[in-house]
């Protein structure tokens, strides 16, 4: 088993490699299989030699001060006393160089009529330009389609570092690719969010963050009541195709110019995101066949909600998928995946809860997960109270899935709705290409069907090895670790009855397994 684990965990840091800004291997996020899993945010950046804005005043900081000190200086550090000010930006402050800016907790107000920063593309590509900006708050900044706060423009990096964003807004309500109301990305080496927030920011697609040809890391943020306003979808769809993707984070295009991308997101909370047309939360889009990926870890995706199509969280297409130790919880869609939505992509989704989501019209599928094309391997995670108003409650699978150590709990369909269909799958669809790799439990078992008779969940009469036991779950609840979980209480069937090959060592709580793992995200 000890060989099996290395081979795994190999495996996997081989798929994610971690690069800091000097393109060097640098893993600032460890793998999250490993019990001493650590996420460290970035440290603000070192102003002692910094060039100092103000004299202890919240009288001294001024955006002409402020426009002053950029124009002869590279590092700046605003000293502005102990209540620092708001300043109005009258119009948008260009960069043409590199820029450390510390804004001493001041507060940038566009008077919902300009963004703050334009950073300009670079002239040498490999270069670019570098803009790090730490301990300052946006507010009613006014992008035109792009950045309502920030537009990093081509080449380059950008890193946010103890940053607020709210009520940044793009002028250009719906448009089938820009967006970003607070920060938009374009072809950066990377892009960098430490310990930052976003509230009340919309755009035409990502409502709080877009970007397209970028990696990314984003690290303890949290993010809540973002908007993509746009409606239609992207430009692939025709000329109806106007947006409303991605209602906190839209990322597309995971591939610098040929070069493999990467997007990583850890410890961030996303809450009450909204989208018209696809990914209620977060939209990711990477090249086929280009070797990008997205790591996604220690992560809460709560009560977002897609309005129109599919995905009421995440929307991931293409390239390799980590999924690890996270929550998704009351997400909501229309159609397909209310938790999350992949195609084309190969996952990995280990230690992970999904629980109360739900598709909430005609013909829904994939309460919680729904897997287009693609392969999946889901290992030790919790499916609990998801539903869908046709069938496939937990997962609709299209894809090849394999499923080990996995807990279906409580997954129904919606009788309320006027189209279910109990023989096609309740907890998973009928006829999906899925190995089961033992270790698995479900309840209940059977169903009404449409005729009001009670029938067997049609996947176990396909996987007779499925145990089926009531494993007499818990709430949804802080059991301690990073994340909600589901508790199994003293005597659940569940506890000991997982198989050793393949286990995740530590449970979605970061606790040690037993030798006899249990079944499910959570180790008694």
């Amino acid at each position: 088993m000890a060989n099996q684990i290395i081979v795994l965990l190999t495996t996997l840091m081989m798929l994610f490699t971690f690069c800091n800004l000097d393109e060097d291997p640098s893993p600032l996020i460890t793998s999250p299989l490993l019990p001493d899993t650590l996420y460290k945010p970035l440290d603000p950046v070192d102003m002692s030699n910094a060039v100092v804005v103000g004299d202890g005043t919240a009288q001294s900081c001024t955006e002409e001060a402020i426009r002053k000190a950029i124009e002869t200086a590279d590092t700046i550090l605003c000293n502005c006393g102990a209540s620092p000010p708001t300043i109005q930006i009258q119009r948008e402050i260009v960069l043409s160089k590199d820029l450390v800016f510390d804004g001493g907790s001041i507060t940038f107000d566009g008077g919902s009529k300009t963004r703050t920063f334009r950073k300009e593309p670079a002239a040498n590509q490999a270069a670019g330009l570098s803009f790090i900006i730490q301990n300052c708050s946006f507010t009613n900044g006014l992008g035109d389609s792009l950045g309502g706060a920030i537009y990093n423009r081509t080449f380059g990096t950008f890193t946010a570092i103890n940053v607020s964003f709210s009520n940044n807004r793009c002028a250009v309500l719906e448009t089938p690719d820009w967006g970003g109301g607070a920060v938009y990305s374009l072809l950066q080496r990377e892009v960098i969010f430490s310990n930052c927030t976003f509230t009340n920011n919309s755009g035409a697609n990502g409502g709080a963050i877009g970007g397209i040809g970028n990696s990314m890391t984003i690290i303890n943020c949290s993010f809540e009541n973002n908007r993509a306003t746009g409606k239609g979808g992207g430009a692939d769809v025709g000329p109806t195709g106007k947006g409303g993707i991605g209602g906190a984070i839209y990322i597309d295009n995971v591939n610098i110019n040929g070069i493999n991308a990467y997007l990583r997101i850890a410890g961030s909370s996303f809450k009450g995101n909204r989208s018209n047309d696809h990914a209620g939360a977060l939209f990711t889009y990477f090249i086929a066949g280009s070797g990008s990926s997205a790591l996604i870890d220690r992560c809460l995706f709560s009560n977002n909600a897609e309005q129109v199509t599919k995905a009421g969280a995440i929307y991931h297409q293409n390239g390799t998928l980590l999924l690890a130790n996270s929550t998704f919880t009351g997400n909501r869609t229309p159609t397909q995946g209310a938790g999350l939505w992949t195609h084309g992509a190969q996952s990995i989704i280990t230690n992970s809860t999904f629980h109360d989501n739900a598709v909430t019209k005609e013909n829904g599928l994939g309460g919680a997960y729904c897997l287009s094309q693609g392969s999946s391997q889901i290992t030790h995670c919790t499916f609990a109270n998801n539903s869908s108003t046709h069938f496939a409650a937990a997962i609709m699978n299209s894809g090849t899935l394999t499923i080990v150590n996995t807990l279906f709990y409580n997954n129904t369909l919606d009788y309320t709705a006027t189209n279910h269909n109990a023989w096609a799958g309740v907890t998973i669809n009928k006829g999906s290409t899925l190995s089961d790799g033992s270790g698995n439990m479900q309840w209940p078992i059977s169903y009404q069907s449409p005729n009001n008779t009670m029938v067997t969940d049609e996947w176990l009469n396909e996987n007779p090895n499925v145990m089926q036991d009531d494993a007499q779950l818990q709430s949804l609840a802080d059991n301690g670790g990073p994340t909600l979980t589901m508790a199994l209480p003293s005597g659940s069937p569940a506890i000991n009855k997982g198989v050793t090959n393949p286990a995740i060592p530590i449970d979605q709580r970061g606790e040690s397994r037993d030798a006899s793992p249990d079944i499910g995200a959570f180790e008694f």
